[in-house]
């Protein structure tokens, strides 16, 4: 089972000269969460708090969630959904899995989730044995390892 948790993303056109608030929507984010075990209000509440954001030009707001089979596709083809993971240290990161094919997947982090500068985004794939290995130049270096990954 996963637990599904579907956001709205607006942006401020105006935050960015000083002018009044002008919001736009801009779409949103497919979040998935590995079930071991049935979903507490503890649990749903924490990753509410973990995918939402809120600043003077940029916000993301949790619209709805369910439970489904792990099985089940949540979003077009086009598009892959982010999963949830806890790190060690508590925080949570949410990788973003697009299959490549072969023994790798490519692999973008949330901003708000992982405290990366803004409007970065690095390339990472995911290995078989879970590990998720961050690409730098010409290093790799494992950055985590994950329960599953959905």
């Amino acid at each position: 089972m996963k637990l599904v948790i579907e956001t709205q993303i607006r942006e401020n056109y105006g935050a960015h000269d000083g002018t009044a608030e002008n919001w736009k929507y801009k779409g949103g984010n497919t979040y998935e969460f590995a079930l071991y075990e049935e979903a507490t209000d503890e649990l749903i509440a924490e990753l509410y708090e973990a995918v939402t954001d809120y600043n003077d030009a940029f916000e993301e707001y949790v619209t709805t969630h369910f439970v489904c089979s792990s099985l089940k596709k949540t979003t077009p083809d086009y598009i892959d959904p982010y999963r949830l993971m806890k790190k060690l240290d508590g925080s949570w990161c949410a990788i973003q899995v697009a299959d490549m094919g072969g023994n790798y997947k490519m692999r973008t982090e949330i901003r708000h989730l992982t405290g990366d500068m803004a409007g970065e985004q690095e390339l990472s794939y995911l290995r078989d044995d879970n590990v998720v290995c961050d690409v730098w130049g010409n290093e790799i270096k494992p950055s985590l390892k994950v329960q599953s990954c959905v």
